[in-house]
């Protein structure tokens, strides 16, 4: 039995995919007999340090914004107000994510000594746009030499690809057992560094099967046929209204469930990890502006509809147009028409891309040195 440890985001509040991606990764390892841990950093931060931390972050945060473009000083300000949003919806109607990791996940928090005691046979880096992060930690390079590393599927997010960065990166990557990443930005840089042996694979979310989810979803009492919509913060091309309008048009429900910064009017469900899983396997429709949303509409075969950011922050349809491709599912993204929702869709297809990116990892892992 190979111990692993895994590195990616896990801290948020009422980011679904994000807990999504790595019970998928832990569940994708397990059938290789590894023992999985989520390795969180908790450092110990001196008295004096936590005193001057708000002035210093002011100050760094007047020199950053004097130096970003004006978009970019937008981009910013955007995201802070839907990082404000879900703190205070977090108050008043808590989702319990941490309630859930800590069920289903061994979690080790070290205080910044880098794991050294643990005695992993393994370290790997999943999924979420962790390659955007500093090399030390997010790219493995604190793992001990004599242990195997390995990713499945982190992407660089919008970071450039400047030699600065590939140089900075361009050894440890070396020091892979496999490499896989989610984005061609991704494969874009492993081959500047010099691996070209790395593979562009689907999300880790689709390593795991429809039935698995239901496994892991709460029970739901279904009374009529309802469209499941799962809306995060980012501008969408119409008015949540007429999705509502629409709705009642075609005698069906709604059941709306936002996350990440996205507040209206409209009645919404603050569910936890279990009730949105129940919530979107019992769906009969779903709409979304959200990647891993798509992505589990896919996994549990739901007629679905996307829709594309608009405004500043449009360059987040990056990842939603590339999986809409693989998939050649270009028509279910929002093209001027909600009656696209029922247009049928032919899995078959669809499910030989999934399974043979299943193929493709089980023969990576099966690659991997064994204890």
């Amino acid at each position: 039995m190979l111990k692993v440890g895994v590195v990616t985001y896990s801290n948020t509040i009422d980011n679904y995919g994000q807990v999504l991606q790595y019970l998928a990764t832990q569940e994708f390892l397990r059938d290789f007999d590894c023992e999985c841990f989520l390795l969180r950093i908790k450092k110990k931060i001196p008295l004096w340090k936590r005193l001057v931390a708000p002035f210093y972050h002011f100050v760094k945060k007047i020199i950053k914004r004097d130096n970003l473009s004006s978009i970019a000083q937008q981009k910013g300000k955007i995201i802070r107000s839907w990082h404000s949003v879900s703190n205070r919806m977090e108050k008043k109607h808590p989702r319990y994510f941490e309630n859930f990791r800590r069920q289903y996940f061994n979690i080790i928090e070290d205080d910044g000594s880098f794991f050294r005691n643990y005695k992993f046979d393994a370290y790997c880096v999943g999924s979420d746009q962790t390659w955007s992060e500093s090399p030390y930690f997010y790219y493995l390079e604190f793992a001990p030499k004599e242990c195997v590393r390995f990713s499945i599927a982190p992407s660089i997010g919008h970071k450039p690809i400047t030699d600065a960065f590939v140089n900075s990166v361009r050894n440890v990557l070396a020091s892979y057992s496999f490499i896989t990443v989610r984005e061609k930005s991704g494969l874009e840089l492993c081959q500047k560094a010099g691996r070209f042996d790395a593979h562009l694979v689907l999300d880790p979310t689709f390593l795991m099967s429809s039935e698995k989810y239901k496994s892991y979803s709460s029970p739901l009492t279904k009374k009529r046929p309802y469209i499941f919509l799962y809306l995060l913060g980012a501008e969408i091309p119409i008015k949540v209204e007429q999705i509502f309008e629409f709705a009642q048009k075609n005698n069906l429900d709604v059941k709306y469930v936002a996350s990440q910064g996205r507040e209206d009017g409209f009645p919404k469900i603050y569910a936890p990890v279990e009730e949105w899983l129940s919530l979107m396997a019992n769906a009969d429709f779903v709409i979304t502006n959200s990647y891993h949303g798509t992505a589990l509409s896919i996994i549990h075969h739901k007629r679905f509809m996307v829709f594309p950011v608009v405004g500043v922050l449009s360059s987040l349809n990056e990842r939603i147009e590339n999986i809409m491709n693989l998939f050649s599912l270009e028509n279910r993204i929002y093209s001027n028409s909600l009656d696209d929702l029922f247009n049928l869709i032919d899995w078959n297809d669809i499910d030989s891309v999934i399974l043979k990116n299943r193929e493709l990892m089980v023969s990576l892992m099966e690659s991997l040195p064994q204890k």
